[in-house]
């Protein structure tokens, strides 16, 4: 063999461009896992979003479409300590209004439009300028055979064939027959206060849900159910010449609104639990008559969810 053949190989300059373009190859693949993560983590934002969205507006609608149903009971009087809500006047059990509401756009009140002071909220946690929406009903299902299930620590309304009605509270230890229901309808009573509060696991946690104070047995407690919910606004759609459509829109309705009210629009203002990329530009978004601005640096995704639900039952109920 030669003594050229023997030192046959790669040269230093072939090296180098072969290492840099390694190096390129590595960068490119290293840049398009880093693109898939990030475009997993936004599409799993969207996702989030989406869901959040559907879910509270289904959850908030479902209330609103059937507020006001009383299953054919025309007069009920309230019981010997009835629950209330923070003000000691059986609140939570008295059937009207079916239907009470706060427009809280730029206020830090918190008065319903029936005039009461809803004290069993968490106050100094509610997220500002969002409403509060408060309805009762009774379940569309009554409760016995072939129905819903007998559940203790929970107020029922019994209804006669007259259309008379009353209040029974089932405690802890109550079976299906401690209710007397003999010739009467029994179903549950549902009364819930929509509202946003500002944190959702730890007081300062930053992360806003929407919650619904419920009643839950002798008294009204707190149930979250969407992360995210920057704001909530409703809008109602109201009959004021009483030829049964809608004239007006109204974002801050009277309780004489209210009781002319066809169709209410509810407005649910979502952004991402976890931080994407900051804005360039500040932007506002649209919840009917209201505004809200989300300003430049802020690094969520924000989109606004929408649904009109007729109130058909509020309209029977005042028939």
């Amino acid at each position: 063999m030669t003594r050229s053949c023997r030192q046959r190989g790669m040269t230093l300059i072939a090296f180098m461009v072969a290492l840099t373009l390694g190096a390129l190859l590595l960068l490119l693949a290293v840049e398009l896992v880093l693109a898939s993560r990030q475009s997993l983590r936004w599409q799993a934002a969207v996702t989030q979003l989406e869901r959040g969205g559907e879910r509270g507006l289904s959850l908030v609608a479902s209330e609103l479409r059937m507020a006001g149903f009383r299953g054919g009971v025309s007069s009920v009087p309230l019981p010997a300590g009835a629950p209330d809500c923070g003000a000691g006047d059986g609140w939570a059990l008295a059937p009207a209004p079916a239907l009470a509401f706060a427009d809280r756009e730029g206020s830090t009140d918190v008065f319903l439009s029936d005039g009461s002071t809803p004290g069993c909220l968490p106050r100094r946690h509610l997220q500002p300028g969002s409403d509060l929406l408060a309805l009762k009903r009774a379940a569309v299902v009554e409760t016995g055979p072939g129905g819903r299930a007998f559940r203790a620590t929970q107020w029922y309304l019994l209804a006669d064939p007259l259309g008379r009605g009353a209040f029974a509270y089932a405690g802890a230890g109550a079976g299906p027959g401690d209710i007397p229901s003999a010739g009467r309808q029994v179903r549950e009573w549902r009364t819930g206060i929509f509202y946003v509060r500002d944190y959702s696991v730890d007081a300062g946690d930053g992360i806003p849900v929407l919650c619904v104070e419920r009643l839950q047995g002798r008294a009204m407690r707190s149930q979250c159910l969407v992360e995210g919910v920057e704001r909530f606004h409703v809008e109602f759609h109201c009959d004021r010449n009483g030829d049964g459509r809608a004239d007006v829109l109204l974002a801050d309705p009277t309780e004489q609104d209210l009781q002319r009210v066809t169709h209410a629009t509810v407005y649910l203002h979502l952004r991402t639990l976890a931080a994407l990329r900051p804005l360039a530009e500040a932007r506002v978004l649209v919840l009917g008559r209201e505004r809200v601005s989300v300003p430049a640096g802020d690094p969520y995704l924000h989109r606004v969810y929408v649904r009109t639900v007729p109130l058909d039952n509020l309209r029977w109920s005042r028939a």
